[in-house]
């Protein structure tokens, strides 16, 4: 009775692993050719990919685009986050990845794996918020040199000393708050972003207005001067 019982038990799991077993093995015969399908639109889609990557890097070289930019004194202003201007190289990568996810994604979604094509998913709806972001920066870089030039030519026409530093703090201010919009944009730490915005114009202006007051003290007490001699003569 123990030896019959013994073989009750090693006939279930026998069978037991074996109906597992095959319904894993129906399973991989049934989803291989899914598989080899997103194999295969992957590839093309990888392809597919680098060479419209290269085109728009040549449409854009021909453009000379980097040029324009770099006699709007861009390339300075990028160089100094250690990046190099090429406008070539950033749309033509940007594209590339776009093109390379949305295939993964199609192969995703075919194989049913859901939480990855979510994920994906999720990354293709962000990459519109990396270009508005990088397109901010651009922006803030452009506006923040013109007025600097504006603002230590008005400051020299004026003959204040401080002409120079007025200008550079003018500059970093546009460009610090092109980053922040950037920033914010992207969705990166906005809970700090206004105290830190705040914080910074707090120090800018502080820093300004001692360099005005040190720099161009001569000038504000002629000016003052001038000023009183004017009110004598009209009395």
């Amino acid at each position: 009775m123990r030896i019959n019982k013994q073989k009750v038990i090693y006939q279930n799991w026998y069978d037991i692993f074996a109906v597992s077993f095959q319904a894993v093995w129906d399973k991989f015969f049934s989803a291989l050719p899914n598989v080899f399908v997103a194999i295969i639109i992957f590839i093309i889609g990888w392809v597919l990919a680098h060479a419209v990557s290269k085109t728009i890097k040549s449409i854009v070289a021909l453009t000379k685009i980097d040029n324009a930019l770099a006699k709007l004194k861009v390339d300075q202003v990028i160089s100094r986050f250690g990046w190099r201007l090429d406008a070539g190289k950033f749309i033509g990568e940007l594209v590339r990845w776009f093109l390379i996810i949305a295939f993964l994604l199609v192969s995703s979604d075919i194989v049913g794996l859901s939480a990855v094509s979510q994920f994906l998913s999720d990354i293709l709806l962000y990459i519109p918020n990396v270009v508005i972001a990088a397109v901010i920066l651009l922006i803030a870089a452009i506006v923040s040199n013109f007025l600097q030039r504006i603002v230590v030519a008005s400051a020299s026409a004026a003959q204040l000393a401080a002409a120079n530093f007025a200008g550079l703090v003018t500059k970093w201010a546009v460009l610090i708050l092109g980053f922040l919009i950037a920033v914010e944009q992207l969705g990166i730490a906005q809970i700090y972003l206004g105290t830190l915005y705040t914080g910074i114009i707090a120090m800018l202006a502080i820093a300004g207005g001692l360099a005005f007051g040190l720099g161009g003290k001569d000038q504000a007490s002629a000016f003052l001067s001038r000023l009183s001699e004017e009110a004598r003569e009209r009395r």
